[in-house]
């Protein structure tokens, strides 16, 4: 009766331990394939995002060999580079003149092949409510090129037209468009820095630099920058709610 009785002792911490072995086994099964998937989905959210191949990188070289083999004049440097899904948008300019390149590449067969050149400060043929002649481009190419990743070309912001017509009404008696080179807003204050030309892209005028706040739903020119000129006074002591 007692060895039944050790037998049956034995029978249940046996299976005790062994229901806590397969659940305890199944708990790292469990947090491995978690952890997997976690890592998975991480992964190809960032695959959707574009990137910048950053010196060294061999993308990036390659991309390079692709524009020199087009371009007639190198070194440029790099102003802005994105990749996403074998496309690329890239910005070039050249330290020795006002002068920049923009162009959208494509990988075919494991090569970078140029799909389309541009030169913001000469095109022609823009649309004539085109005023931001960056923003006007990047419209034409997504439309040209519809497989193209919307997100490789860089995000205008919706204010930036606004600002921009404000500063149009610097010379009404010209017909100015704007190359933006530099943009921030923040606190209904805006300082932009921009090259100016003609529409046809035939003629280029005084580049404008512009601090500008917004008043009344309306943004108003606070001061302006003309090209290698010096401020009269330092605008950011004045003006510190910017």
């Amino acid at each position: 009766m007692e060895n039944v009785q050790n037998k049956s002792l034995l029978e249940v911490l046996f299976n005790k331990i062994a229901h806590d072995a397969v659940e305890d086994f199944m708990k790292r099964i469990y947090f491995l394939i978690s952890f997997i998937l976690v890592i998975l989905i991480v992964n190809n959210v960032f695959a959707l995002e574009p990137y910048t191949p950053q010196k060294g990188n061999p993308e990036r070289k390659a991309i390079l060999n692709a524009l020199r083999e087009e371009l007639k004049e190198f070194p440029f440097v790099v102003n802005y580079l994105k990749v996403k899904d074998n496309w690329a948008w890239i910005e070039l300019s050249d330290p020795k003149y006002i002068s920049e390149t923009d162009s959208l590449l494509y990988k075919e067969k494991g090569k970078w092949m140029v799909k389309e050149l541009v030169k913001p400060y000469y095109v022609d043929s823009l649309d004539k409510e085109c005023v931001d002649v960056k923003a006007c481009l990047y419209k034409r190419f997504q439309e040209k090129y519809p497989q193209a990743p919307a997100d490789i070309f860089p995000k205008i912001d919706l204010e930036r037209r606004q600002i921009l017509n404000s500063l149009q009404q610097l010379h009404p008696e010209l017909d100015i468009v704007f190359v933006v080179r530099y943009f921030k807003i923040k606190n209904g204050w805006a300082w932009i820095e921009t090259d100016t030309r003609s529409h046809d892209g035939s003629s280029h005028y005084e580049s404008i630099d512009a601090l500008l706040h917004k008043e009344k739903g309306k943004w108003v020119v606070k001061h302006t920058r003309p090209c290698c000129g010096e401020w009269e006074e330092a605008p950011l002591e004045r003006y510190k709610g910017y």
